[in-house]
């Protein structure tokens, strides 16, 4: 308890602080340790990442979620790798032609709606875009694609 009251930069006399405090200061501390820590492992970890080339690394951008989705247009659907990056950016990517197809516009407005376990919408304020994902994870991506634009796209 010592050794946490000195990193806390808390004297005895302030150790009538509430459990729920110091509780609060010790997980922002952890998680400020945690951050620098796992960005750096983050970013080694991505340096030989097959998707590397798409992302700009010169500016400390990494991949947060990837994985492959049926990007749908009318009566086709494309399959597609799809990245939301750090920056933020959702950029799709022809895997088989090892191409960059496009990315979607990343605003306050953009919301993720999950229809079910695998069908997802990233609606933008000039489109719709309707994705499938085949390992059913399209609330795990929504939960991504809300947090990075809550972080980065304040009013």
């Amino acid at each position: 308890r010592r050794i946490l009251q000195q990193e806390l930069n808390m004297s005895s006399s302030s150790a009538a602080y509430s459990s729920e405090l110091l509780s609060a200061q010790l997980i922002k501390l952890i998680n400020s340790f945690l951050d620098s820590n796992s960005l750096t492992k983050i970013l080694e970890e991505q340096k030989n990442h097959r998707w590397v080339n798409y992302i700009n690394v010169d500016e400390n951008e990494f991949i947060i979620k990837h994985g492959f989705v049926n990007k749908r247009k009318g009566f086709f659907a494309r399959k597609r790798m799809l990245l939301l990056t750090s920056t933020p950016r959702l950029i799709y990517i022809d895997a088989q032609a090892n191409l960059k197809k496009g990315e979607i516009p990343f605003s306050l407005s953009l919301k993720c709606e999950a229809k079910n376990f695998k069908i997802f919408f990233i609606h933008t304020t000039h489109r719709t875009y309707n994705l499938e994902d085949p390992d059913g994870e399209a609330l795990k991506w929504c939960k991504a694609i809300e947090e990075i634009r809550d972080k980065y796209c304040q009013a």
